[in-house]
């Protein structure tokens, strides 16, 4: 009589999985027969944040996203744990071509999706596991991908008195920039020096506020002035007559003037540049006086 019932069990079990099939194919077919069209992408991941206030074994990972709006649940991530780190695959993005959307509008250049971990992320290393990069941990707020469209000019080679750094991005290292009252609030940006940043064409490159600068030091080029501690640099290239470096206006906050460190990041390499900001690093000659 129990193998009788193991058998019916099983049975209906073979049934449920053969309805389901039916209504996935069903489900599919009546896509393709209305024309919808489903797009995927696979996008990098940039940067990690802890839910504030939230479920402690979930984080947000972010990612570039240049266009101006997405729509919720259109992003997936997985990850595979070990004791000592977590290493992120790619983020999926899935569009379809028709459809109802909940609209949400990109900030700052990215966009953030959910990912549940087994257990606490606690003092584990995030590492992308295409290329074994380990993914800062920041804040959502003061983390920004640079805007490609806000290019002001474009140049065949930067100006002498830049140091270009993995050939990717050029910044003023030989000589101290001047710093001016900012109009801002925070005291940690009270003033600003405008600096153009050089981007090569096709240029992959993070600009990384060092940990112990947080909070003394903000950077950003965007033309709504925004300011950030991690900017990536990703996908911006020069089309028609637009020569190979892009020009992108914006600089740097501080509270004081200082020799400030810099780190930049593209793929395994990091370089620590110094900037002088209001005041000479050494070797520099000091910035003209500001106001």
């Amino acid at each position: 009589m129990r193998g009788g019932r193991l058998v019916s069990t099983r049975r209906r079990w073979i049934i449920v999985i053969a309805v389901l099939g039916v209504v996935v194919a069903s489900f599919l077919g009546v896509q393709q027969m209305l024309g919808v069209q489903v797009t995927e992408e696979f996008l990098q991941p940039q940067v990690v944040s802890p839910v504030e206030g939230g479920v402690v074994n979930t984080v947000l990972v972010g990612v570039t996203w240049k266009e101006s709006g997405w729509c919720y649940g259109q992003f997936k991530v997985n990850a595979t744990e070990s004791p000592s780190q977590v290493r992120v695959g790619p983020v999926i993005s899935r569009s379809y071509s028709r459809g109802a959307c909940a609209g949400l509008g990109t900030v700052n250049n990215m966009v953030w999706t959910s990912l549940t971990l087994a257990s606490a992320l606690g003092t584990r290393k995030v590492v992308r596991d295409s290329d074994g990069i380990v993914l800062p941990v920041v804040s959502p707020g003061m983390a920004a991908s640079l805007a490609c469209k806000d290019a002001i000019a474009s140049k065949a080679d930067p100006p002498a008195d830049l140091s270009v750094v993995f050939n990717q991005v050029a910044l003023p290292t030989a000589n101290a920039v001047q710093a001016n009252r900012s109009g801002e609030s925070d005291p940690g940006a009270r003033l600003f020096a405008k600096v153009g940043l050089f981007v090569a064409s096709d240029a992959s490159v993070a600009l990384i506020v060092p940990p112990e600068w947080l909070g003394r030091v903000t950077i950003g080029w965007d033309n709504s002035g925004m300011r950030t501690t991690h900017l990536f640099v990703s996908g911006c290239k020069a089309t028609g007559s637009q020569k190979r470096w892009l020009v992108f206006a914006g600089g740097f906050w501080v509270g004081e003037p200082a020799c400030v460190p810099l780190l930049v990041r593209s793929g395994a390499q990091e370089q620590k540049v110094q900037i002088g900001v209001g005041a000479a690093c050494p070797g520099q000659a000091a910035p003209p006086p500001g106001d």
